[in-house]
């Protein structure tokens, strides 16, 4: 299971998803998806909706109704998906919290949903809830909704839980989700040899996962600050993707899936061409063994030119800024790049001269110099192709190129590639 859900109260019974059992999921999904705060990190954003959009539902599961004067305080409120949810399906006072590092003390952002015809503006305190006193007086807020926090924090949740106690009302409570780290993923990652622990984020100290939790941990610590625990679960809320994908790896066992020139969905599910045009049902989903091989701790790589490859997800992450991709040319609105992630992703000019690198690496790394083709190979390839009636992607034209790259331009590649390693020996 991937997420802890626990509620704590001061001092019932919670029901399944009846808040929003009355709206069709694929429509809150798609109002969510077009109720992005930051542009600029549409990409970033959507994947995150595609990863925790059953968590959300959950989340909002645990929160009562609510009722007139009221008052929820949603820590973390940024980038608002379960503050719009809240809006929606409950019946509070909100008040919103974040924290971007230091700077004043409150802060507004504006969110517009042109789709929708909404316009937000999340006016929210700005405080660390690690070492800050909250700004409010003690039992002012009926709920505290503390969601993918606890994980973040890098000194002692103490002192957090324990500034949420003081606001909360004598009979409030206290919403908090954290992930499960007995998840079988981080299990597969250590018996594969694996690093679990998450890099370091261009986002600052704060934004990985520094410690994680057990179940037991997350009850006694807040026992020990003073909560009673109303309900403690491990619901998984990231759905594998299952099937085929996952019986191929049992059969096969990979040391790694590997994918060249793999076109792959952007973060709203929509997979391109490098014109932009939605080529979802011609395409295998291929992204599922991806899916599959990351849960199973299995090595990843990817190759891609035009960045709607799969393993093309990682340049959203990789940016310094928040960065969402070329525009497509159908009606998703989205970007042509790809959202599915790979651990090693190479980019080339053209896809093929990445796949000849890496075969001419493991050539040299293994002593196998067969491994690479011959330049006299590679126009044996071309002129073959065109006999089966391909025709190149870039140009449309029945000839020897590809990406509009003439033919002795490959050639060449392949024979430069050959002296390199040859060199290396």
């Amino acid at each position: 299971m991937r997420v802890w859900r626990v509620i704590a109260r001061r001092a019932v019974g919670v029901g399944g998803l009846a808040a929003a059992s009355g709206a069709d999921r694929e429509s809150l999904r798609d109002y969510l998806a077009h109720s992005i705060v930051t542009p600029e990190a549409t990409a970033e954003l959507q994947g995150y909706i595609a990863d925790s959009f059953d968590r959300f539902l959950l989340t909002l599961s645990g929160v009562p109704p609510g009722g007139e004067g009221e008052r929820l305080l949603e820590l973390g409120a940024n980038p608002y998906f379960l503050t719009l949810l809240l809006k929606r399906f409950r019946r509070y006072e909100l008040e919103l919290a974040n924290f971007f590092g230091p700077g004043p003390a409150a802060g507004v952002q504006v969110l517009v949903n042109a789709k929708y015809g909404e316009r937000h503006e999340f006016r929210y305190a700005h405080f660390n809830v690690e070492c800050d006193p909250f700004p409010y007086a003690d039992g002012t807020f009926a709920v505290v909704l503390c969601g993918e926090i606890l994980e973040h924090l890098v000194a002692d949740p103490v002192f957090m839980l324990s500034e949420i106690h003081r606001v909360l009302a004598p009979q409030g409570r206290l919403v908090l989700t954290t992930p499960n780290v007995h998840r079988a993923q981080n299990l597969l990652v250590l018996l594969r040899k694996r690093n679990l622990y998450d890099p370091y984020s261009g986002y600052g100290v704060y934004g990985r996962h520094n410690r994680e939790y057990t179940l037991g941990e997350v009850v006694d610590v807040l026992t020990r600050t003073g909560y009673r625990i109303v309900s403690a679960s491990t619901p998984d809320t990231h759905p594998s993707v299952g099937g085929p994908a996952r019986r191929l790896l049992r059969r096969y066992d990979p040391a790694a899936v590997v994918s060249v020139e793999k076109i792959g969905p952007n973060a709203k599910g929509i997979t391109h061409n490098m014109a932009g045009e939605d080529v979802s049902a011609d395409h295998a989903r291929i992204e599922a063994l991806f899916a599959e091989a990351e849960g199973a701790g299995i090595p990843t790589v990817a190759v891609g030119d035009r960045g709607n490859e799969i393993g093309c997800g990682l340049l959203a992450r990789a940016a310094r800024r928040p960065w969402s991709g070329p525009a497509c040319a159908c009606p998703c609105g989205g970007s042509t790049l790809c959202a599915v992630p790979a651990d090693t992703l190479v980019i080339a000019t053209a896809s093929n001269w990445g796949a000849y690198g890496i075969a001419a690496g493991l050539g040299l790394v293994l002593g196998r110099r067969g491994l690479l083709h011959s330049p006299g190979t590679e126009g044996r390839m071309l002129r073959a192709t065109l006999a089966a009636g391909a025709r190149d992607g870039v140009t449309k034209q029945a000839r020897p190129t590809v990406d509009g790259i003439p033919a002795a331009a490959h050639r060449a590649l392949v024979e430069f590639l050959h002296t390199v390693a040859g060199r290396a020996r």
